[in-house]
């Protein structure tokens, strides 16, 4: 069983009108952790989240999201309170994609007591993001236990860093406090980006990719986090809001650097969520015990192929990304 800790929330979306002239939005729901764990189950791994949720409307139609994606709900709590939120603007050619969040003073925010040692009982992988420890102290508090119980258990940790400059507000800065989850972390998703706000850990990183510039990254990870097993470092190069290419290198080991496949993801109908779906791929195969090589062609597979599909949510079968790979893009009848 795979389980996360992470808050889940309320998407609305404008589409590509400006948020500031819509009159309609569309709800669907969304969060990271929760994005991988969906992924995950509709994969045929067993997942199940932990979070915290209001009992009104919002909290119902997220279990129900969620179950309805084949993820154990059981351990979420509900209470008197609000759901995060975010509203986002989509991209339209040269004009980017922006998302405002309004998720102060969440149910998910302010509950801090959790019996880790029940809610990890029986599972054998724990993901997190880098998105939990920037919310409160509360909730890098809880991380921190959660981390810590599931290292004792012998489960495996996973961590994507996915850094959020806006939401570290709480007083510590990223690099203050995430390090030390990291050296309690076995897989490793991070982008350059991350690496240096969250970790300290400096690049030369230019528009051309250079695998050399990859190979000192995991260096430095490696000497810094000897412990670390396999990390991944995806990397998106930006043509349009609606035209992007995606890479990514990996390493299972020391002096190992290899990289994925180059994938042209022309059209994109949304763009949230791919880095999860991307995530998720690599997991999916590390379960396997697949090799490098296959993680980053499945995992970018799976991130390039969420572009095409409304909401937060991945959900195809392993063989669609697997025929999507060969390039068969004709209807099938």
């Amino acid at each position: 069983m795979i389980a996360a800790y992470g808050e889940i929330m309320i998407r609305l979306s404008s589409g590509t009108t400006p948020l500031a002239q819509t009159d309609r939005l569309q709800l669907t729901v969304g969060g990271a952790e929760a994005n991988v764990l969906a992924a995950l189950a509709h994969w045929g791994h067993g997942a199940t989240m932990i979070t915290a949720l209001p009992a009104n409307p919002h909290g119902t139609k997220i279990i129900h999201t969620l179950r309805a994606c084949g993820v154990d709900t059981r351990s979420i709590v509900q209470s008197e309170g609000r759901v995060g939120m975010y509203f986002l603007e989509e991209g339209s050619g040269l004009r980017p994609s922006n998302i405002l969040y309004d998720r102060d003073n969440s149910v998910f925010s302010k509950t801090g007591d959790w019996d880790w040692e029940k809610l990890l009982d029986k599972c054998t992988w724990f993901h997190w993001t880098g998105i939990t420890p920037a919310l409160t102290s509360t909730t890098y508090q809880s991380l921190l236990l959660a981390v810590e119980t599931a290292r004792k258990k012998g489960m495996t940790v996973s961590a994507d860093l996915n850094y959020r400059s806006t939401l570290w507000k709480w007083g510590k800065k990223a690099v203050d406090v995430v390090p030390s989850l990291i050296r309690m972390t076995d897989m490793l998703v991070t982008s350059e980006e991350a690496a240096e706000k969250m970790l300290g850990i400096q690049g030369h990183f230019t528009e051309e990719i250079n695998p050399e510039q990859y190979q000192m990254l995991f260096d430095q990870l490696r000497n810094e986090y000897p412990q670390l097993g396999p990390v991944f470092v995806p990397v998106r190069r930006t043509i349009t809001a609606l035209h992007n290419r995606l890479t990514a290198f990996g390493s299972y080991q020391k002096n190992e650097c290899v990289q994925g496949p180059t994938l042209d993801v022309p059209e994109i109908i949304d763009r949230v969520g791919s880095g999860d779906a991307m995530t998720a791929g690599f997991i999916h195969i590390l379960k396997q015990k697949g090799s490098v090589h296959e993680a980053l062609l499945f995992g970018l597979s799976a991130g390039a192929y969420k572009h095409y599909f409304s909401g937060d949510i991945l959900q195809v079968d392993a063989h669609e990304i697997i025929k999507n790979l060969e390039g068969n893009a004709r209807i099938q009848r």
